[in-house]
């Protein structure tokens, strides 16, 4: 049946040019493209910022696979996550202004997107979208000190896990 159905839905001919709706498509991926900030409660960056920026963290040993990680605040509107996993490394692009930042893994090809903020001085979460995979990370990071506290959930409830490091300096 299957052959009958596909030949039924074959056109003998193209459809006529349609520059106006070519255009407005064009429009719209293009707007579509374009990151929009969601609406996060607005921080300000802590005295904490420059002291964690650019520090790499060394984590325990943990079922995630994650080796380390180290937070480089750009300027107030966008940072980078550097996570060394098992497997390879990851650098997320982050937004600061609510907006999620996108890139690429560079193993797989797929793309993903990074925001994060200050919830309190020593406190920072990290929302990381895989989106193809569709998983939705959050990584509450807490600085005390030379340690590095994680607090690793996924959306669906499919992991929840807690992570150590210390500052290797």
């Amino acid at each position: 049946m299957a052959p009958f159905l596909l030949r039924a839905l074959k056109s003998n001919a193209a459809l006529p040019a349609n520059p106006d709706g070519a255009a407005r498509l064009q429009q719209r991926i293009a707007a579509a493209a374009r990151p929009h900030a969601a609406p996060l409660p607005r921080t300000s960056a802590p005295a904490r910022t420059a002291a964690v920026s650019g520090v790499a963290y060394r984590v325990d040993a943990n079922p995630l696979g994650v080796r380390a990680m180290q937070l480089r605040f750009l300027d107030a509107a966008q940072a980078e996550a550097e996570i060394a996993l098992r497997d390879g490394q990851l650098t997320v692009p982050v937004g600061l202004d609510g907006a999620f930042r996108f890139g690429t893994d560079p193993k797989t090809g797929e793309a993903f997107a990074g925001r994060g903020r200050w919830l309190a001085a020593d406190d920072f979460l990290l929302e990381i979208d895989t989106i193809g995979r569709i998983s939705f990370f959050s990584l509450r990071l807490r600085f005390a000190g030379e340690t590095l506290s994680i607090r690793v959930t996924e959306r669906a409830g499919l992991i929840a896990a807690d992570l150590t490091g210390r500052a290797a300096r």
